[in-house]
């Protein structure tokens, strides 16, 4: 049970020391520790508006493309000089992103299934794009909304005197103070990010009813936030820091799920099993399931290699993204799950029951005799939807041609 408990509670901490750390900083001000470095002017952002508060972050990285289409069509309405105007603010950019936003929020709408999980791919690929652009468009400004923090933080280290000579003569931070500002602002934007990703690819495993009540959620705490932050700026800086720490706990869960969506939908949109087959060398690519979880203690969705060596299967991963770890599979009965997305590899429990033990990625649906060749797998069985429809099927065509024994047997 304790192995269980430790990530959750190295989250918790983890949550609970940054939260008190951005609050110190933002209640007590550098003045506490630092009177000299308080009493100076900083502007990191003279091109763009200042986001001045840990609010403004937050939003930025839940839903950067929209974050980015609302301030591009404020600055177009509002910069009189469009000659120094941001990229995002010009009509062009306002244009052809508007109309991306529309269509993928159009899509949750659409009665064909199969058309609206393919956009629903193309939307998590943008959504990455979206979240890298809005990183780089807005670090002067992310390291500036965590410079009074990581004042507070290099003042605890440094004396006044270093302090003062690590800041320049025009009261800007200095290197210190810039370079933890801008790594831990990076820090906070990517896992907000990661955990609002998640969203859109949740929209890729449930039914096409539940994206737009996903979407509305994350709309919904967007609007909240920066209604909170407009009513006073200490509710704004509340609601962040709670959400901020939840998306501490939940990192770790929104990490491994956002590469699986990301392969996932990189191999839909561009039909990827169409490809020969790959080099086996290193193993083959596959995500632990469920089933991992319970019986191999493997988080799941963890990306790894399964390989065969000798006549024992093994599972090879990198545990913190850094250590490696390799885990002999029990000798048993395998096989190869068909599916109607990506292959499984499938073991038998004591009832004789399949459960899928390891996902392949969709890039080796219909690659089969590849994977029984590497593996050394028995042989290939239906699972999940595709074999209910193909039983399905086998016994219409029994009820059309009238043979019973057929219809005892399915």
């Amino acid at each position: 049970m304790g192995k269980k408990t430790r990530p959750k509670t190295a989250g918790l901490a983890l949550a609970a020391i940054i939260i008190v750390a951005v609050m110190a900083a933002i209640f007590l001000g550098p003045g506490a520790v630092s009177p000299t470095l308080a009493a100076k002017d900083f502007d990191l952002a003279e091109t763009i508006e200042d986001i001045e508060s840990l609010d403004s972050l937050t939003n930025l990285a839940i839903s950067p493309g929209f974050i980015l289409w609302i301030r591009g069509v404020h600055g177009f309405f509002t910069i009189k000089d469009k000659e120094k105007a941001p990229f995002y603010a010009s009509g062009y950019f306002i244009l052809g992103l508007g109309a991306i936003l529309l269509l993928f929020l159009g899509k949750d709408f659409m009665p064909f299934e199969p058309l609206q999980k393919f956009l629903t791919a193309m939307e998590e690929g943008s959504m990455s794009l979206w979240g890298l652009l809005g990183y780089l468009t807005f670090i002067p400004e992310i390291s500036s909304i965590m410079t009074p923090s990581a004042k507070v933080a290099v003042s605890l280290f440094l004396a006044e005197p270093a302090l003062a000579a690590d800041s320049a003569a025009s009261g800007e931070p200095g290197f210190l103070v810039s370079f933890l500002a801008t790594v831990v602002g990076t820090v906070i934007y990517w896992i907000v990010w990661l955990v609002s990703n998640s969203l859109n690819v949740l929209c890729l495993i449930a039914p096409s009813f539940v994206a737009p009540l996903l979407k509305g959620f994350r709309l919904a705490l967007v609007g909240a936030i920066w209604a909170l932050a407009t009513i006073h700026p200490a509710l704004g800086l509340i609601a962040a820091l709670i959400v901020l720490g939840g998306a501490i706990i939940l990192v770790r869960w929104s990490f491994r799920l956002s590469v699986w969506g990301l392969l996932f939908s990189f191999d839909l949109v561009f039909r990827r099993w169409r490809q020969p087959d790959p080099p086996a060398d290193a193993g083959i690519l596959a995500f632990a399931s469920a089933k991992a979880k319970k019986t191999l203690k493997i988080p799941k969705r963890t990306l790894g290699r399964l390989f065969k060596r000798g006549e024992n299967l093994y599972f090879s991963y990198r545990k913190f993204l850094l250590r490696p770890t390799e885990i002999q599979l029990e000798p048993g009965s395998y096989v190869i799950g068909r599916r109607l997305t990506a292959p499984v590899l499938a073991a038998r429990d004591q009832k004789g029951e399949l459960w899928p033990l390891f996902s392949f990625r969709l890039s080796l649906k219909g690659h089969d005799s590849f994977l029984l060749s590497t593996l050394g797998v028995s042989n290939v069985v239906e699972m999940g939807v595709l074999k209910s429809a193909k039983k399905a099927i086998a016994w219409l065509k029994s009820l059309i041609h009238g043979d019973e024994e057929a219809l005892e047997l399915t």
